[in-house]
């Protein structure tokens, strides 16, 4: 299963992006497995869209500008991964940005911004996912309980 996250801009149509996703995945036979979006903290739109064909996973990846990831898996539960691993994610996404400010390079600037993002992203579904599975989310031994996304 490959699950392929796409971000939609702040202030898109968003029924009209989500009817074209749809009409686009039954014109090219591709239908996800799972198809679930949100609006993020950023008033950014991000769309996920699970497949078990590798092949309807690269068209819909290439035609959307979809980002990928192991870690975002919307299905899994008992997660292995930690809050450990979101903070990582962030601060990781956090070095990346104070790095391509420097860049003289406008093209690399964006593409370590959509790094960055992809950073950002992954921590995100992370996170949602690991409070959907029980409010208690363990960072190493102790173990918390989150009330609020951020």
């Amino acid at each position: 299963m490959r699950a392929i996250i796409v971000e939609l801009p702040a202030m898109t149509d968003i029924t009209a992006e989500l009817s074209q996703i749809r009409t686009w995945c039954g014109d090219h036979q591709c239908e996800p497995t799972s198809f679930r979006y949100h609006l993020n903290g950023n008033a950014k739109f991000i769309v996920v869209a699970e497949f078990i064909k590798n092949t309807c996973a690269e068209l819909f990846k290439k035609r959307f500008s979809g980002l990928e990831s192991e870690f975002v898996n919307l299905k899994q539960k008992h997660s292995i991964e930690t809050m450990a691993t979101v903070c990582w994610w962030r601060l990781k996404a956090e070095e990346i940005r104070a790095e391509y400010d420097n860049f003289a390079c406008s093209s690399a600037r964006d593409t370590m911004a959509g790094v960055a993002r992809c950073y950002d992203t992954m921590a995100e579904h992370l996170e949602h996912r690991l409070a959907r599975e029980g409010g208690c989310l363990s960072s190493e031994s102790s173990c918390y309980t989150r009330f609020a996304f951020r």
